[in-house]
């Protein structure tokens, strides 16, 4: 059995990837099988194996993703590849334990929990070895009859006068907003994997961005979201967000309001050109532009370009604190990508917005002959929101004060910024150098109380330990 990596490169480090417990149990709502197998076989008792087992199947190009369950679950379970299709199968008597505990803490929701329920029952007869009798073989035949698909027509001959349980009634409501991430996750098959060069794509949706998505009518039409129980989802988590926007004449601040554009294919050229950036995610644009952030022509032939911004799965939250404020840029969600370096795979998380004139624009004043600069006119733009986000993108804390890596800057670039943070900002900046041609701007301890009043109110949770908070 191949064993998952478990590491990620994460600026200097590597850290274990974790996928969320409610995430697990909205992917088993949507694509797992609890199952008792009942075949002949002259070497037990009565004629009859009994087996309890867990199982997803999925596409094998998804397999990384049985990996991460796989390791969810300390391991336990085998994965098998059949032709085009991946299996993760947990069919041992100890194992099948540990896969019940999780469903304990974290209950399926929909019609799978009764699968549940009556698979434990039958577990429960097995434990007992009550499977190695006749009366407990027919026990769990009757089990078996109100689970999935009901019996095999072998099955329905074999034992004729088998009455079905009774199969239990299930009504629940959705947990946690990760149980929407993994339940929606098996809807987009289709579009889940993707090789670029040596990348993997695998779309995936978190909370924020269903909740987003939610917001937006065009988006319910899709076909991927056409099931009855995905919608009434969403619109169980739109309730979330409509309490600010109950009141339709209510006075909103520009830029407040606006939805996610996730699943509303392609704009015409008019709306591109309608579309202008609010101050408020304009600053956040240009918070990112300065540090890990990007503008790049989708192919040669493009007039416009788009905003990317890529980080490790241990900034995954970062990623979807940007997409919730971004997400009306967007024609997809973020995307989970597992790339190489050198000998090393990693996994990162990725935000390509649509290509657009407003972004357009901007790339006139931060490129120049293809080569990232610091604007001229900085002092104008740098404002609180787009410091927090150069923080959070290029900051290293220290032990006395932090560091912004402005490694691929030219020497002139840092000293503009420098200049910038200490005449609007008052901060004491001085010059370090990573290497002879890699200058990095170091703001004193002495600066930090004043700097975490500025940037703090605009900081996603996860990153405010970049401040020492």
């Amino acid at each position: 059995m191949q064993k998952l990596k478990k590491e990620v490169f994460s600026n200097g480090g590597f850290l274990p990837i974790a996928l969320d417990p409610y995430f697990i149990t909205g992917f088993a709502d949507g694509e797992s099988s609890f199952m008792i197998k009942v075949a002949k076989n002259k070497e037990y008792v009565f004629n009859y194996a009994i087996l309890a087992l867990f199982q997803v199947q999925i596409h094998k190009k998804d397999r990384g993703l049985l990996e991460l369950i796989q390791a969810y679950f300390k391991g336990v379970g085998k994965i098998y590849e059949e032709g085009n299709a991946v299996k993760y199968v947990v069919s041992s008597v100890e194992e099948v334990k540990i896969i019940i505990n999780h469903f304990d803490k974290y209950p399926l929701i929909t019609q799978k929990q009764a699968d549940l329920e009556l698979f434990k029952m039958a577990f429960k007869l097995i434990l007992n070895k009550e499977h190695l009798t006749r009366e407990g073989i027919k026990k769990i035949i009757s089990i078996r009859a109100s689970m999935n698909l009901g019996l095999t027509d072998s099955l329905k001959i074999a034992f004729p006068n088998i009455i079905p349980v009774l199969r239990p009634t299930i009504k629940s409501k959705i947990p946690n907003p990760y149980w929407v991430t993994g339940f929606t996750s098996f809807f987009f098959n289709d579009k889940k994997v993707r090789e670029v060069g040596l990348e993997l794509s695998i779309p995936i949706h978190t909370s924020s961005g269903i909740a987003i998505c939610a917001l937006n009518p065009g988006f319910l039409k899709a076909n991927l979201f056409s099931d009855p129980f995905i919608k009434k989802a969403i619109k169980q988590f739109s309730t979330m967000v409509k309490a600010s926007t109950n009141n339709p004449l209510s006075l909103v601040v520009w830029g407040k309001n606006l939805t996610s554009t996730v699943g509303m294919g392609r704009f015409t050229k008019q709306v591109r050109n309608m579309i202008e950036l609010p101050p408020y995610q304009k600053s956040v644009i240009l918070g990112l532009i300065l540090s890990d952030g990007w503008l790049r022509f989708p192919s040669k032939t493009s007039k416009n370009v788009n905003l990317g911004l890529k980080q490790s799965l241990a900034h995954s939250d970062y990623i979807w604190f940007v997409f919730s404020i971004l997400s009306h840029y967007c024609d997809n969600l973020p995307l989970y990508r597992l790339g190489k370096r050198g000998e090393k795979s990693h996994w990162g998380i990725e935000i390509v917005t649509r290509a657009l004139p407003c972004f357009t624009e901007l790339h006139s004043i931060f490129y120049v002959d293809g080569v990232k600069i610091i604007p001229y006119n900085i002092y104008d733009i740098l404002t609180p929101v787009a410091l927090a986000q150069l923080i959070m993108g290029d900051g290293s804390v220290q032990r006395h004060g932090l560091i912004i890596c402005t490694d691929y800057y030219k020497l002139i670039d840092v000293i503009r910024l420098m200049n910038v943070l200490i005449i609007r900002y008052r901060f004491e900046c001085t010059l370090r150098f990573h290497t002879p041609t890699q200058p990095r701007i170091y703001i004193k301890e002495g600066s930090m109380p004043l700097l975490r009043q500025i940037v703090k109110p605009h900081m996603c949770p996860s990153m405010l330990y970049k401040i020492k908070l």
